[in-house]
């Protein structure tokens, strides 16, 4: 292939679809009462050694839904036991960067295109590589493609060095050691940018640079307000840095790499010294009682 493009491998044991509109269906649209995904399994791979095209332009799912032509309403959408896997081939490596979502299950409601719809709701949880319980929400609204959407997330106990093979490519750093307490992000997004905020308690935080010689390496061992390293913990329990989330949109890439910039932003946000963080990313340090902490 000429440019990069993933490559998609999907079973779906079982389909089950209750309410039909028959009449809709013969007009080419789809009018339901829900959608029940058995077992899916999905596996996408992306082969990062080919170019990026930056020139194709890429809608977000519920602005693409609003632009199908056809009427769409189904009550809601059930997936049960899916099992999902991204993978990406760097250059230089033989193995595949992979992220495992197992055992996910989500709730779907009001998914459509028509003007007196609700917003689209998503419930999902799962376990993260299989180890670490993963849980998120979010709210894309149908009647107005430029309104924002919003979404939650929460990860409890993970090893981080378990995310390296897909964290140190797009990250420059990887995780020697370090354990989440616990994660969660609140954000707020458009087609352009997203603004959020993140709570990141971790313990036995140690970090590889991958580029010694990168400006934000230098910046950090040069640096003599904040220290010369990052914190190894940040305790719920105590005075903790509170992460901001930034990050602009590039239309030439899909959702999940927006979802995965700005997780990636609020992980940096955190870990990272004031002294290296642009204005956007800065964050600040608060007491259990400021944050809305109780322990």
């Amino acid at each position: 292939m000429d440019y990069r493009k993933g490559r998609y491998a999907l079973q779906l044991p079982a389909l089950q679809v209750e309410g039909l509109g028959y009449k809709a269906l013969l007009r080419d649209s789809l009018h339901a009462h829900s959608l029940t995904l058995e077992s899916p399994q999905l596996r996408v791979v992306m082969d990062k050694r080919v170019p990026h095209d930056s020139t194709r332009q890429k809608s977000l799912p519920h602005n693409r839904l609003s632009d199908l032509g056809r009427s769409v309403r189904i009550n809601k959408i059930l997936l049960r036991r899916a099992d999902i896997q991204y993978a990406e081939l760097y250059a230089g490596q033989e193995e595949l960067g992979t992220v495992d979502f197992k055992d996910l299950n989500a709730d779907i409601h009001t998914v459509g295109n028509d003007a007196d719809l609700s917003p689209i709701t998503l419930e999902l949880e799962c376990s993260f590589y299989g180890e670490a319980p993963l849980y998120l929400s979010a709210q894309f609204p149908i009647n107005d493609p430029g309104a924002p959407f919003r979404y939650n997330a929460r990860l409890e106990q993970f090893p981080l060095p378990r995310a390296n093979a897909i964290l140190a490519e797009a990250a420059g750093f990887r995780f020697k050691s370090g354990m989440v307490d616990e994660l969660t992000l609140n954000a707020v997004a458009n087609a352009q940018q997203v603004e959020g905020e993140m709570r990141f308690f971790y313990k036995d935080l140690d970090i590889q640079y991958l580029d010694s010689d990168s400006k934000l390496v230098k910046k950090i061992l040069n640096g003599v307000v904040e220290g010369l390293a990052f914190p190894q913990e940040n305790l719920a329990g105590g005075k903790h840095r509170l992460g901001k989330i930034h990050a602009d949109r590039d239309d030439s890439r899909s959702v999940f790499h927006y979802l995965w910039r700005s997780a990636l932003s609020g992980i940096k946000s955190t870990i990272l010294l004031n002294l290296v963080l642009p204005e956007a990313l800065k964050h600040t340090k608060v007491e259990p009682e400021e944050d809305g902490l109780r322990h």
